[in-house]
C-alpha cells in the first residue's frame, strides 16, 4: 500500500486523456496509470483471487451435487476430478485440510457415479485408493458425522466404493465393504442407506450381508473400569476374531460355498427400572436387583445398529424382500425385553433403546402384509401390548404410523388387518394409566410420551412443542370410514380437549356426509363431559370448527340435514346447546338450515 501511495504521488504516473464533460463538450483530464511493476503485481493478485474463487465455488458445489444427482453432470464430474487431483491444502490450516479431504472423496464419488465411461475407466485406480484410504483410516469412536453424505467422509467413501464396484468391480471390493460395515462405525451407515438399492442391483444378497456384518460389529466388549488389562485384551481379541469369522462366513455364502449365515444375536441386557421415591426404612428392590446383576461380557451398541437398520428402509417391501421378516423375528425378543416386556404396566424403564425401537418397529410394520390376523397377533401385537405403559406409548407412535404408511401408501395391507391392528392397540391404550388420567381432563397439556401415541391413533402427528396435525391427505379419507368405530370408542371413553382437537383435525381434511353419525355421537359425548366449559368450546375453537364442519357437509348434501333426516333431531340439539354456550356460528347455521327448508331460493 505504501508503494501504491508513492506511485499515486508521482506526477509521471498520470497521462492526459480526452473525456466528455457534463455539458457534452470535450476536455482533457489526467488519469492515473499503474507503472509496469505495480501492474504486474495487481495482475498476480487478480489471478490468485480468481483461483481462490474457483476453488471455493467447487467446494460449495460438491456437497450439493453429492446429495442431489440431478445437480451433477458428466461435465461437472470431469471438472471435479481435475480440481481434486490438483487440490493442495493451505499450509498450517487443519480445517482447510479436512474440508479438502472431504471434497476430494466427494469428487471421486461423483466421478464414479455421474462421470462418463471413459472418465470412470481412466480414474478408477485413483478413486479406489481415495475410498480405501478413508475407509481404513484410524477412526475416532466418539465422532459422529451429520446424517447424509455431505461432510461425512466415511459414508461418502462407502457409497463411492459401491458405485465403483457397480462399473469396475475388483477382487477384494466386497471384502472391503464387509470389513467397513463390521468395524462398527455408524458413520458408514449413511453411505449404506444412500446406495442400498444399488447394492441390490449388483447382487440381491449384498444388502443383507452388509447389514449382518454391521449388526455383528455393533456387539462390543463391555467396558468395565476395574477389569484387568489381560481380560480387556482377551475380550478385544475375541471380538476381532468374531468379526473376522462373520465376514468370512458372508464371503463363503456369497461365493456359493456355504449356507446363509444367521443374524447375530444381541447380548441380553437387564432392564433398569427408573428409580422412584421410597419411604425411609422400606425395601429398595432396585438396590437388591443391582446387587444380583451380573455384568455382561458384551453389549450391543443399539444406537449404531439403528442407523444401519434404518439405512435399509428403501428396501422395506416384504413382497420383494422376504428376508426382512427374518430380521424382525430374530430381534423381536431382544427388542421386547429391552423395552421392559412383561414387567408391571406402571413401571418406568430408564435407558430404553429409542433409536433401535423406532427402526425395528418401522420394519415390523412393513413385514405384516400377507400374514393372517392370528400370525400378526403372535408376531407383532402381543409384543407391543406386553410393554409397560411408557414404552408402549413410544413404540405405538412409530409402529402405528408405519402401519398407516403400509396401508395408505403401499396399499399392501388388507383393510380388515389394518382395522384389527388399530383396534387392538386402542384397547391396550384404554387400559393404560395415562389414558385414564386423560379421560375427562380439562387440562390443555398432555404427557410427552402419551400425546404422540394418542395422536397417532387419530391419524395425527404431534411433535415437541408443536400442535398436532393430521398426516393423511384428502385422497386417503375415502379409506378412513372402517376405522371410525375405533375412533368413536376412543373419543367417548377418553373425552378431553386433546382428543377433540385430534378428531376435528382428521375430519376437516375432507368433510364427508358418511362421517356424520360418528361426529354427532362424538359431539354428544363432549357435551356430556363438558356441558358448560367455555374453554373447551370457545377458547379452543371446538364449537366453531364443529359448526363449520356441519355446514360443509350440509352444503355437500343438504338431504343429510333435511327435515326427514333421522339425524336432524340430534344435530338440532347440538346446535341449540352450542348457541347457549355462546357460539355464534351455531345460531347462524340454525338460521341457514331453516331458511333453506322454507325458502330454498334465499340460500346461497
Amino acid at each position: 500500500m505504501a508503494a501504491h501511495a508513492l506511485n499515486l504521488a508521482n506526477p509521471g504516473n498520470y497521462i492526459e486523456k480526452t473525456v466528455i464533460l457534463a455539458g457534452g463538450t470535450h476536455g482533457t483530464a489526467r488519469l492515473y496509470a499503474s507503472p509496469p511493476d505495480e501492474e504486474q503485481h495487481f495482475a498476480a493478485l487478480q489471478r490468485s483471487a480468481q483461483d481462490n474463487f474457483a476453488d471455493i465455488n467447487m467446494q460449495t458445489s460438491l456437497p450439493v451435487a453429492l446429495e442431489d444427482p440431478s445437480r451433477s453432470s458428466q461435465d461437472f464430474a470431469a471438472k471435479a476430478v481435475e480440481w481434486a487431483q490438483a487440490s493442495v491444502p493451505e499450509a498450517g490450516r487443519e480445517d482447510d485440510a479436512l474440508t479438502r479431504e472431504q471434497g476430494i472423496i466427494s469428487a471421486a464419488l461423483i466421478a464414479m457415479r455421474d462421470g462418463a465411461a471413459e472418465l470412470r475407466s481412466r480414474h478408477e485406480g485413483w478413486a479406489r485408493e481415495i475410498f480405501l484410504q478413508a475407509l481404513k483410516a484410524t477412526k475416532d469412536p466418539y465422532r459422529h458425522y451429520p446424517p447424509g453424505l455431505s461432510y461425512n467422509p466415511i459414508a461418502t467413501a462407502f457409497a463411492g466404493m459401491v458405485y465403483l464396484m457397480q462399473y469396475h468391480p475388483a477382487n477384494g471390493d466386497v471384502r472391503d465393504l464387509l470389513d467397513s460395515a463390521a468395524s462398527g462405525d455408524p458413520n458408514a451407515a449413511c453411505g449404506f442407506g444412500a446406495v442400498v438399492a444399488t447394492l441390490a442391483s449388483i447382487d440381491v444378497r449384498l444388502p443383507r450381508s452388509i447389514l449382518r456384518c454391521a449388526l455383528a460389529g455393533c456387539i462390543h466388549p463391555a467396558r468395565t473400569w476395574d477389569l484387568p488389562e489381560e481380560e480387556v485384551t482377551a475380550r478385544s481379541e475375541r471380538h476381532l476374531q468374531r468379526i473376522r469369522a462373520a465376514v468370512d462366513a458372508e464371503l463363503a455364502w456369497l461365493g456359493n460355498e456355504e449356507p446363509e449365515p444367521g443374524w447375530p444375536m444381541f447380548p441380553t441386557e437387564e432392564v433398569q427400572r427408573r428409580r422412584q421415591l421410597r419411604i425411609p426404612g422400606g425395601e429398595d428392590r432396585q438396590d437388591a436387583a443391582a446387587a444380583r446383576r451380573v455384568r455382561p461380557d458384551e453389549v450391543a451398541y443399539h444406537q449404531s445398529a439403528a442407523k444401519w437398520l434404518h439405512g435399509a428402509k428403501s428396501l422395506f417391501n416384504i413382497a420383494e424382500q422376504p428376508w426382512l421378516s427374518d430380521i424382525a423375528r430374530a430381534y423381536g425378543p431382544w427388542t421386547a425385553a429391552a423395552n421392559g416386556a412383561g414387567i408391571d404396566a406402571n413401571e418406568d424403564i430408564s435407558h430404553t433403546p429409542m433409536e433401535w425401537s423406532d427402526a425395528y418397529f418401522e420394519l415390523l410394520a412393513y413385514c405384516l402384509p400377507g400374514l393372517s390376523l392370528t400370525e400378526i397377533d403372535e408376531f407383532a401385537l402381543s409384543l407391543v401390548s406386553s410393554l409397560p405403559d411408557m414404552s408402549f406409548y413410544d413404540v405405538v407412535t412409530k409402529f402405528l404410523s408405519s402401519v398407516d404408511a403400509v396401508f395408505f401408501n403401499q396399499c399392501s395391507l388388507q383393510e380388515v388387518v389394518a382395522v384389527n391392528i388399530r383396534d387392538s392397540i386402542a384397547d391396550r391404550m384404554m387400559t393404560s394409566h395415562g389414558w385414564r388420567r386423560l379421560a375427562g381432563s380439562r387440562d390443555t397439556s398432555v404427557e410427552m410420551h402419551l400425546g404422540p401415541a394418542v395422536a397417532t391413533l387419530f391419524f395425527n402427528e404431534r411433535g415437541f412443542s408443536q400442535p398436532p396435525r393430521c398426516y393423511l391427505l384428502e385422497i386417503a379419507i375415502d379409506r378412513v370410514e372402517p376405522f371410525l368405530p375405533i375412533l368413536k370408542k376412543l373419543a367417548i371413553s377418553g373425552p378431553s380437549i386433546f382428543t377433540a382437537l385430534l378428531t376435528l383435525n382428521l375430519l376437516e381434511v375432507s368433510p364427508r356426509s358418511a362421517h356424520l353419525p360418528f361426529v354427532v355421537e362424538t359431539a354428544k359425548s363432549w357435551l356430556v363431559s363438558f356441558p358448560d366449559y367455555s374453554v373447551f368450546w370457545g377458547d379452543h375453537d371446538i364449537g366453531r370448527r364443529l359448526c363449520v364442519w356441519f355446514e360443509n357437509v350440509w352444503r355437500l348434501d343438504p338431504t343429510q340435514l333435511g327435515a326427514d333426516s333421522p339425524i336432524r333431531f340430534d344435530v338440532d340439539r347440538l346446535l341449540a346447546a352450542l348457541v347457549s354456550l355462546g357460539i355464534p356460528e351455531a345460531r347462524r347455521l340454525e338460521d341457514t338450515i331453516e331458511t333453506a327448508a322454507t325458502d330454498p331460493d334465499r340460500t346461497t
